[in-house]
């Protein structure tokens, strides 16, 4: 029989998903546009924006309104970062 404890049923990859899930339904929307946690920080926000970005660029066979979509939720993250 294998002992389960408390901590290790936290480290599974599921109930991992699913605290991630119920964060990410608090979240702003610009924030779930870039996939990232609520506190995420100038150089996180940054980051996540070029990785999508790269992605996302019409040259690089993405959509332009996603990368459209992408670039607000950038801007409204930093205003917001700023403002706060």
């Amino acid at each position: 029989m294998v002992e389960t404890s408390s901590s290790a049923f936290l480290q599974h990859p599921r109930e991992e998903r699913r605290r991630q899930y119920c964060t990410q339904q608090h979240r702003p929307q610009y924030l779930a546009d870039l996939n990232l946690p609520s506190g995420a920080t100038k150089a996180e926000i940054e980051s996540q924006f070029r990785r999508l970005a790269k992605v996302h660029h019409p040259d690089c066979g993405g959509e332009a309104k996603d990368l459209m979509r992408i670039k607000a939720a950038y801007d409204e993250a930093l205003v917001a970062l700023r403002d706060s």
